[in-house]
């Protein structure tokens, strides 16, 4: 098979629009990979699984179609469907109680006499040879057949004799769901959808507000947000929270090594020049937020603050070891000694993420791709940056730390 011309979200769009023609067929398009790591988290392969939970199915499947419309109109979702369930023909049989009362029954007396002669009960074992038979006991083929033949079916009272079950039970044919799902005990119906060419975040708060405004939840009835999105705003507190204490960290040890307040806020610098071409790779590629960016982000943080670290360091080290003043020479002689250094460290990391940049589509680096774009495009930014404004940083802020940490190779003022 030769490799297709066209890009991979043209295949995917022309898979769907052929398939969404047959009637009956519900679409779920992804990889093997992200489809079971979808089912492992809600239990259907979908990036978007909207549970309703509720006690009457009839009620489920309403307010599932109406979930579904206001669904449909939100951008970026595609691959929408509603679980699937299909009515059934049932028999159902209510005891009237008043009845089963005057005849010395319960409720538990009819329902077993019922399921022993509709389903049978295992009355013991005909073992022939090695192998093993149940032994069954139930009513006829023909007494079965039929309600009318169920209808009349003898049921043993307390008094002695048998009545008919239609004198203590209603026998009637009804429609009802082939398949009834639970979820920490409670029926629920699921509504799945995929997301494309958007942040899964957005999409859900955009179908979270639609639902709240136009749908009203009857008493007893919820919904919950499950799928991918679940753990993606779990697992997103849960890095918020981390870097808080990650960015806390670095300024730690970087005050710690340095010695200095005004230095390690020059290192944290390299942060903020990073995100500017991180920020700008991500909305070239078409703007998503996923995990995988904000894990990007945070591994800029760290390759970013190396390269200021080493500019600030050989400043001071040509100031300290080799009586060097504060001056234009100074930095202009740091900062040259430290820009083959800077650009090969950069670089490394940089050819590094090419084959993974220019093979985005390729099987199992779904996941890689937006990492190597973050990092990619915040090591160009940092470090282009770096050069050019860590200089002039260090030059208008950094006098006074200077003087602190090594008075005796400050220079004066410069007159006006």
């Amino acid at each position: 098979m030769q490799p297709s011309e066209r890009a991979r979200e043209d295949v995917i769009d022309d898979i769907r629009d052929r398939v969404e023609q047959i009637p009956g067929v519900l679409t779920n398009i992804g990889q093997p990979l992200s489809h079971r790591i979808d089912h492992a988290l809600s239990g259907v392969r979908a990036q978007i699984a909207i549970k309703i939970f509720g006690d009457d199915m009839a009620e489920l499947r309403r307010l599932a179609r109406l979930v579904e419309g206001q669904v449909e109109g939100v951008d970026g979702v595609v691959d929408l469907s509603v679980e699937q369930q299909v009515l059934t023909g049932q028999l159902h049989i209510r005891v009237d109680r008043e009845q089963i009362l005057n005849r010395g029954l319960t409720v538990a007396d009819v329902a077993s006499y019922t399921e022993l002669a509709l389903n049978g009960r295992t009355m013991g074992q005909i073992i022939d040879g090695i192998r093993t038979y149940e032994l069954i006991a139930r009513f006829d083929d023909d007494t079965r057949a039929t309600p009318e033949s169920i209808r009349k079916l003898p049921v043993e009272i307390a008094e002695g004799g048998y009545v008919l079950l239609d004198l203590l039970a209603s026998v009637e044919e009804a429609l009802g769901a082939n398949v009834i799902n639970r979820e920490n005990g409670q029926r629920r119906i699921i509504v799945q959808a995929n997301v494309a060419g958007r942040d899964l975040v957005g999409v859900v708060q955009d179908i979270q507000r639609r639902i709240n405004a136009e749908i009203e939840m009857p008493s007893g009835y919820f919904v919950v947000y499950g799928g991918e999105y679940e753990s993606q705003s779990a697992a997103l507190d849960a890095i918020v929270l981390l870097a808080g204490v990650a960015f806390l960290g670095m300024f730690l040890v970087l005050y710690a090594h340095l010695g200095s307040i005004n230095f390690a806020l020059q290192v944290m610098l390299s942060v903020p020049l990073a995100f500017v071409g991180a920020v700008f790779g991500v909305w070239m590629t078409g703007g998503v937020l996923s995990i995988a960016t904000v894990i990007g982000f945070i591994t800029l943080t760290g390759i970013a603050a190396r390269n200021g670290i080493l500019m600030i360091n050989h400043y001071l080290y040509l100031m300290r070891e080799e009586g060097a003043g504060f001056d234009k020479d100074m930095i202009t002689r740091g900062t040259q000694e430290r820009i083959i250094p800077v650009l090969m460290t950069a670089l490394t990391a940089i050819l590094a993420l090419v084959p993974i940049l220019i093979t985005p589509d390729e099987p199992g680096r779904e996941i890689l791709h937006p990492v190597a774009v973050v990092i990619f495009s915040g090591l160009i930014s940092s470090t282009l940056l770096d050069l050019t404004l860590r200089p002039l940083v260090f030059w208008t802020f950094g006098r006074r730390a200077t003087a602190d940490k090594i008075p005796s190779r400050l220079h004066p003022e410069p007159a006006e």
